[in-house]
């Protein structure tokens, strides 16, 4: 498995589990804890992932609102979208209509978790 194929597998676990200790990891891929540690500081340049430490709770966490293969944003950058949108709503004007605003809400759904 190249480190490519073992960050991907990596991302896909932490997306389905939401956390994983990085002796879990090292274990389920066959690598050191040492190549897990440089596989998550890699995937942390693009991907919102952290690490804890502590016998308790310890481990590779993903950012909840992250979905695999889309754009992220952020709690508060979904938060401020979603003002915009009801603010937009009280706007009557032929540049705003219903239907942008509708896409507008269907796009943040796509987008972010609420």
């Amino acid at each position: 498995m190249t480190s490519t194929e073992r960050q991907l597998t990596i991302i896909k676990m932490l997306c389905r589990r939401g956390y994983v200790t990085m002796r879990a990891l090292a274990d389920e891929l066959g690598v050191s804890q040492r190549t897990i540690q440089r596989d998550i500081d890699a995937i942390s340049i693009e991907i919102p992932v952290f690490t804890k430490r502590g016998k308790h709770g310890g481990g590779v966490y993903i950012e909840e609102s992250y979905r695999a293969g889309r754009p992220h944003l952020s709690a508060e950058e979904s938060a401020l979208l979603y003002k915009v949108a009801d603010v937009l709503k009280t706007v009557r004007c032929g540049a705003w209509t219903v239907e942008d605003q509708n896409a507008l809400l269907a796009l943040l759904e796509k987008i972010s978790k609420k």
